[in-house]
């Protein structure tokens, strides 16, 4: 693994530690402003770790608790589908005047 996706990994890691250990996503804060974002901070930190499980080392396939389909066959499957739909949100900003905004922020992992 080269040093740049060590150091993303060691930095996912840490973040979701933090957004777990926050107590963002606990029953006290539902509704919060920020649980969204929480989330979708979330989902950008396992897909990028997923994507570099199956990069360096092998995919994660379980599918235990995966409700399964054409598009979703396993928990990495799951995780890209929720980051694609996370992304879609941000990318695509409902607008009063115009429609939508496009939102420059937009990473993608296959």
């Amino acid at each position: 693994m080269n040093i740049k996706d060590r150091q993303d990994c060691e930095s996912n890691i840490r973040r979701i530690e933090e957004l777990l250990a926050c107590g963002i996503f606990n029953q006290e804060n539902a509704g919060h402003i920020l649980q969204v974002s929480a989330f979708i901070d979330l989902m950008i930190c396992l897909r990028d770790l997923m994507h570099k499980t199956e990069k360096y080392a092998q995919k994660i396939d379980f599918s235990d608790d995966i409700l399964v389909n054409d598009y979703v066959t396993d928990v990495s499957d799951a995780i890209r589908a929720i980051r694609e739909t996370c992304n879609m949100r941000i990318s695509v900003i409902p607008n009063s005047n115009s429609g939508v905004i496009r939102s420059p922020v937009s990473r993608s992992f296959s």
